[in-house]
């Protein structure tokens, strides 16, 4: 780096400008207010805060009582120099619920004040409850002599429920359930009804979804059982004063009779509201016969594990209004039935007088054209014109299947098909039908307002995103072939309220930016529907704003895709039929998810899942709960979750209670991999696995390197971790098991004659050198071989799939090549991050996609919204605020990136000991901005960032001179900048220079309207970029905040010069 560095030493400081100790963020087993196994010693964390510099905890001091009640534990003020306390007292009772308090001491200082948080132990002995079925609404009435005291239920309801009792739904948030292996551990809640209950008559109504239980959606794969028939379960117990007083059993009662007429997570659900029945949850309900109650059934076949729902609960995040109304085209001129939809969507043929008396045109396959005038295109199935004629003459309705089963096979293997049909005989109908744009997409459903009369039906049918070719024309509709067989529909019939009635679902969700309404009678409007966003409810922990308007795009798509793929698992997508937890997701994007979310207490909950699907032989499976899809044993890139969830556990959250409390498990799985080693002869070339480096924008590396690659990362980690906990045995082990495995892996792969492994792309380069494999003397050659190809060779693009995307950037870091991955990050053209979010086609607002080129693959596999490359944000994050290690250990070092085209970052970070804040800014110099085409342009339902800002600094000067603009499509890194002599503006450089020059600071729009046009024809976004430099040298300003627990940081910043 020209000029030097500076090296600042701080002391711990603080985020409060003033007053005396405190504590925050108040945590029992790393959730508020959690509930505790029976027996378990529980770990209590908080948040020492001090107005101060210099005061590091010395001492602390806990304290538990019975809620409102008597002091069972004290410690005493003990030394203790961290921020998590894990109990040693008496065994605290059982289904009682406690408040605990901490303060804490800094040197010669008072200790903070005590502040009390609660938590409750869970139930010991379930009794004589049993568990029970019968339909989806469950009720009970019972008496009770007097109010009790304190008043605990303890219920698991499987697969999704809703409690209500005396006629009040009780919040055990949204979705109330979450997925495990059922035959092997179930999740109950606990909650204090103390103040619910009443002396006299009392009533507990519970609703039931089938949610993830629902085996025909997903089969289990592991731990069968002949109860897997029974989808819908409920056991619950309810104590007063240390008392079981209710409990199901037989004497419950159950109806399939209720308004939920179906539930599915993937098809959705439909609704009834004139089957309701008024009063079902409420005391002294006098139920009609046609309600259908009869004594709840007992089911003996189901004992799993109870264990305490030890997880943030699933609950709404945002609520969002809609941003357009498109009342999308028939397509079809007047008197013509008929349509285009796209493979895996159904083509819906409804007369509103008569008969379809022949079939004028069908094709499926790829038919282009207009309704009324469609043509055959280069595939159509030979089979179209007789399934569509036997399927609808004579008919006054009907609904054609787009899908390769329907029409007898695939006409055009991987290619994006579509469905066009023009029938005869019949009128079609006058249809009310808009869709409804929401600007983003994300996870959850939509709450509707609607009045009419009784009997009206609304259909709701979910979407990512709206048709296009190669899926069909622009004209509105909804594009759904790549949810495949998930219908992503909601159904919702009134009962004809006179003062309107209010619609959400109970038990399914959503991926979706557009919602097609059906039905709805009258004009719908923005306060009519509102897009209900949630998710597990992990607390964000990162904020981060940089001058780069492209990585904040990226960050901030990655943050929101993870966000809804946390549904109690990791799922993969929100969207299609499948939503699981794929364990190659889980594996790359923990890191990041970690640094995002505060997920500990998540990830713990998925680690024990995978547990729970560990077999004798120490194997996992691709997928936890490992249900529907994958295989066992997994790719060793898929199981590679179980350790590396461990690992970041213990390295971002500075808690290695997983790996001690997992350790038999890891080793099973360890020995497991040995076995798959020595089965495939000991040679990596011969060890088969499916996936690898899924997805590449370029050539494959090949499997067997990646699963070498995973084996050695995760041998790396286990040597860390077993140090870390003083198995020094265990390490030993372990490291030997390196070093066999570098030597083997060299064999397989490496090429002498060329210095490289594998096929010698990005990937093989990346995977190698980050795995360690590289002989002393082949290290730096490897590394400026990656380098030249990612620079010269790609253009500073990439040719990774999610295996190596994650370890490349990673690699960069690591390597002090932030500069480099910077330029990597901030590409908008294919293939890249950017691409997906400033493309002209699909620019995505929230998520990630699946694919690199989404909008003109098939629908097989293509969603808009999978976190598996959301890998990226951890390089983000990290390398823009320097910060490499969130544990808080005592000592934290700041290297904040000093890339040329990034002047600032803005990063807060809410680690496990309190807020770390690094805001960093390059003044003076040179300084650069880049910017695609202003998002609004691209896509009116986006928020638009519009403007490239140039600005010298505080202490920079003024801009002097412009030495480089562009619009249109230039291309290059910061220092290098090239126009595009295609598709460039003229005179922008005079034109930046007249906004700009002499002035410090200066916003120059992204918008077309600001520019002339560029010269030639321009194919995709647009974007401006500028360089300029400032009248006074390049110099630095920092502004760092750290925990009281740190006690000593190092902040490296560039002395002067520019950047290198």
């Amino acid at each position: 780096m020209a000029g030097g560095v500076v090296l600042l030493m701080l002391a711990a400081c603080c985020v409060l400008a003033h007053g005396a100790l405190t504590v925050e963020n108040m945590r029992v087993q790393n959730i508020p207010e959690a509930t505790i196994a029976p027996g378990v010693a529980p770990t209590f964390s908080w948040v020492p805060v001090s107005a101060a510099r210099g005061d590091s905890p010395t001492a602390a001091r806990v304290l538990i009582r019975v809620a409102g009640g008597d002091l069972v534990f004290d410690s005493g003020k003990i030394a203790h120099t961290g921020f998590r306390y894990t109990y040693a007292g008496p065994a605290l009772r059982p289904a009682t619920r406690f408040e605990w308090a901490v303060q804490w001491w800094a040197a010669g200082t008072k200790p903070s004040e005590l502040v009390w948080s609660a938590f409750t132990t869970g139930l010991q002995d379930w009794g004589n409850s049993s568990w029970i079925d019968g339909g989806g609404m469950l009720r009970k009435e019972f008496n009770l002599v007097k109010r009790p005291g304190q008043t605990l239920i303890n219920i698991a309801g499987v697969g999704y429920f809703q409690l209500f009792i005396n006629g009040l739904r009780i919040d055990v948030g949204t979705l109330s359930g979450a997925w495990t292996t059922w035959n092997e551990r179930v999740l109950y809640f606990t909650y204090d009804i103390t103040h619910i209950l009443q002396a006299g008559p009392n009533a507990i109504g519970v609703l039931l979804g089938h949610g993830w239980r629902d085996t025909s959606s997903f089969p289990p794969q592991y731990a069968q059982s002949p109860c897997d028939s029974h989808e819908r379960l409920l056991r619950a117990v309810i104590v007063g004063d240390g008392q079981n007083i209710v409990l199901t059993d037989n004497t419950w009662s159950a109806t399939e009779h209720g308004p939920i007429v179906y539930d599915s997570v993937y098809n959705g659900e439909t609704y009834d509201a004139r089957l309701e029945q008024p009063g079902w949850d409420a005391p002294n309900f006098t139920p009609l016969p046609a309600y259908g109650w009869a004594p709840a059934n007992i089911v003996t076949c189901f004992n799993p594990a109870l264990t305490p729902f030890g997880i943030p609960v699933i609950r709404v995040d945002v609520q969002r209004r809609p941003v357009l109304f498109i009342p999308p085209a028939s397509g079809c001129p007047a008197g013509v039935l008929g349509g285009m939809v796209a493979e895996n969507d159904n083509l819906v043929l409804q007369c509103a007088s008569g008969v379809i008396s022949s079939i004028t045109f069908a094709s499926f396959g790829t038919p282009t054209g207009q309704c009324g005038s469609y043509k055959i295109g280069n595939c159509n199935s030979a089979n179209s014109t007789k399934a569509v004629s036997d399927l609808c003459l004579g008919k006054a309705s009907c609904t054609i299947p787009a899908t390769n089963a329907f029409f007898g096979g695939d006409p055009c293997y991987d290619t994006a098909k579509s469905l066009a049909v023009t029938v005869a005989g019949c009128q079609p109908p006058n249809t009310t039908k808009v869709v409804v744009d929401f600007g983003e997409n994300l996870s959850g459903w939509v709450r509707l307002r609607v009045k009419g009369s009784a009997g009206t039906t609304i259909t709701l049918r979910h979407a990512e995103v709206l048709q296009h070719p190669p899926y069909g024309p622009v004209d509105g509709n909804i594009y759904v072939g790549n949810l495949r067989t998930a219908k992503a529909t909601d159904v919702y019939t009134l009962k004809g309220d006179p003062s309107g009635e209010v619609y959400e679902p109970h038990f399914t969700y959503h991926g979706f930016q557009f919602v097609e309404v059906s039905g709805y009678p009258g004009t719908l409007t923005a306060d009519d529907i509102t897009q209900i966003h949630f998710h597990t409810l992990a607390p964000v922990r990162v904020t981060f704003n940089s001058s780069s308007a492209i990585l904040n795009a990226i960050q901030n798509n990655a943050l929101k895709g993870q966000g809804s793929n946390l549904m109690s698992v990791p799922t993969d997508c929100d969207q299609r039929d499948e939503r699981l937890g794929w364990m190659g997701d889980a594996d790359l994007t923990a890191d990041s998810f970690a640094i995002n979310y505060d997920v500990q207490a998540f990830q713990d909950n998925f680690l024990r899942n995978m547990v729970d699907a560990q077999p004798a032989d120490g194997s996992l499976p691709d997928v936890v709960p490992f249900a529907r899809y994958g295989g066992r044993p997994a790719d060793v890139s898929w199981s590679a979750a179980f350790p590396q969830n461990v690992y970041v556990r213990y390295k971002i959250n500075g808690d290695l209670t997983p790996a001690a409390d997992l350790w038999s498990s890891l080793s099973l799985y360890f020995g497991n991999l040995a076995s798959q080693f020595t089965k495939a002869g000991g040679n990596f070339q011969k060890w088969n696995t499916p996936y690898g480096d899924w997805v590449p924008a370029g050539p494959k590396v090949s499997n067997q390197l990646c699963t070498a690659f995973s084996y050695i990362y995760n041998a790396r980690q286990m040597v860390e971790l077993a140090t870390a906990l003083n198995k020094t045995a265990d390490a030993a082990v372990y490291q030997q098991l390196v070093t066999k495995l570098v030597a083997d892996y060299n064999a397989a792969f490496y090429n002498s004659a060329q210095q490289c492994w594998d096929n010698c792309g990005q990937s093989s380069y990346a995977l190698s050198l980050l795995a360690g494999v590289a002989a002393p003397d082949v290290q730096q050659v490897a590394l400026r071989a990656l380098i030249n190809n990612v620079v010269s060779t790609q253009s500073n693009h990439v040719t990774v799939g999610i295996i190596g995307a994650k370890a490349l950037f990673k690699l960069l870091h690591d390597t002090s090549n932030v500069q480099v991955g910077i330029d990597l990050a901030e590409q908008t053209t294919y293939p890249s991050w950017g691409y997906m979010i400033y493309n002209t086609v699909e620019p995505a607002p929230s998520s990630l996609w699946e694919l690199w080129d989404s909008p003109s693959e098939g629908p097989g596999m293509n969603s808009r919204n999978h976190h598996m490359f959301s890998s990226i944000s951890e390089f983000i994050v990290k390398s823009a605020s320097g910060i490499d290690d969130f544990s808080c250990r005592d000592t934290l070092t700041v290297r904040p990136a000093q890339a040329l085209g990034l002047s600032r970052a803005d990063t807060t970070i809410d680690t496990v000991c309190g807020k770390l804040v690094v805001k960093y800014e390059r003044t003076g110099g040179v300084q650069c901005a880049k910017v695609p085409e202003g998002q609004s342009a691209v896509n009116p339902a986006m928020i638009a960032v519009d403007d490239v800002v140039l600005d010298c600094g505080e202490e920079g000067g003024v801009i002097q001179s412009i030495d480089f603009a562009s619009w249109g499509q230039p291309s290059g890194t910061c220092g290098a900048f090239s126009a595009n002599e295609s598709c460039a503006a003229a005179s922008v450089d005079a034109l930046v220079a007249a906004q700009c020059v002499g002035r410090a600071r200066c916003a120059l729009s992204s918008k077309a309207t600001a520019w002339p046009a560029p010269r030639g024809t321009c194919t995709g976004p647009r974007r401006l970029f500028v360089q300029a430099t400032c009248s006074a040298p390049h110099g630095v300003t920092a502004e760092i905040a750290v925990p009281a627990a740190i006690r000593l940081s190092e902040v490296h910043l560039p002395l002067g010069g520019t950047p290198a």
